[in-house]
């Protein structure tokens, strides 16, 4: 009997922001709905033992955040003990140190779904989420895997959501990923959920999102970061002023010179207590590692 090699859990439907766009936690009626779910612990643990034997990848959540997961921490040692390896998707904001320690090792593929590369945009559309502790913790991920010497070389992406409101991110979310260590930014077009959003949708700024395409691949290319970008509209002219009345959207108050005067993301980040954190997460995962060997030698 053949058993699947992927296997997605649903370990929580909680998520700790409140996007405006998403289709589970955008308004606080799906929230209300969406956060009540957690699987009991011992469903967690009877599934893991059932599945993950014969399996290659698993997720925790398709629908939440999976580093909410409860008893997380123990969770990740739990389940690295099958061989089955990780593949998260994550909003960023719960990669604590401890947490690091954990992931590293077991995880095949991360992605970081920010939808923003600048501070406003950023935080209006991830609500909730701080940018500057949002990259902090971005770094650090990436800061403990380079320390790591290839050890442990999950692939480890940016996700972002493009629409009206954050169009014009795009070549700075592929500059931000090189910034962060990241050679790999995956953009989706947005699907829009709710009406009060409908001014969001790609068809509504054809020109102006070629326009901004064009831009991304241009950055993509000198910098040596891989992009995966939504096709272009064929036969529509790029436009990067193209006017836009649209007033459905998440983003409306930008100030006009926002683009003109962005601080370099670095400002953000103390990379002193960067280099502190991820050396921490290196050298504890190297040592748990060696005990575990040192343990099974003397078995």
């Amino acid at each position: 009997e053949m058993m699947p090699s992927w296997i997605a859990f649903t370990t929580t439907s909680y998520c700790n922001l409140k996007c405006p766009h998403c289709q589970t936690h955008g308004t606080e009626e799906t929230r209300k709905l969406f956060n009540a779910r957690v699987w009991p612990e011992e469903l967690v643990t009877r599934m893991a033992s059932e599945a993950l034997p014969s399996a290659r990848e698993f997720c925790l959540s398709l629908s939440g955040e999976p580093l909410a997961t409860p008893y997380l921490r123990r969770r990740l040692k739990e389940f690295s003990g099958y061989g089955a390896k990780l593949h998260l998707t994550t909003n960023g904001t719960l990669l604590s140190e401890a947490t690091l320690v954990r992931l590293l090792p077991i995880a095949q593929i991360i992605g970081i779904s920010i939808d923003g590369a600048t501070k406003q945009v950023c935080e209006e559309i991830r609500l909730g989420a701080d940018f500057g502790k949002l990259i902090s913790n971005i770094r650090t991920l990436t800061r403990a895997q380079e320390l790591l010497q290839g050890k442990y070389t999950p692939e480890i992406s940016l996700e972002f959501t493009v629409m009206t409101s954050n169009v014009r991110e795009m070549p700075h979310v592929v500059r931000l990923a090189k910034m962060l260590g990241i050679t790999l930014v995956r953009f989706y077009g947005v699907f829009v959920f709710f009406p009060n959003l409908e001014d969001e949708d790609l068809n509504c700024i054809q020109p102006l999102y070629n326009a901004y395409y064009d831009r991304a691949l241009e950055e993509a290319a000198r910098l040596g970061v891989q992009v995966y970008l939504p096709a272009r509209f064929p036969d529509v002219a790029p436009d990067p002023d193209m006017p836009f009345e649209g007033s459905r959207l998440i983003v409306r108050n930008l100030p006009e010179d926002y683009y003109q005067t962005l601080p370099d993301p670095t400002t953000y980040l103390d990379l002193d207590a960067i280099e502190e954190a991820a050396a921490e997460v290196a050298t504890t995962i190297l040592r748990e590692e060696g005990e575990a060997n040192g343990a099974a030698e003397d078995t």
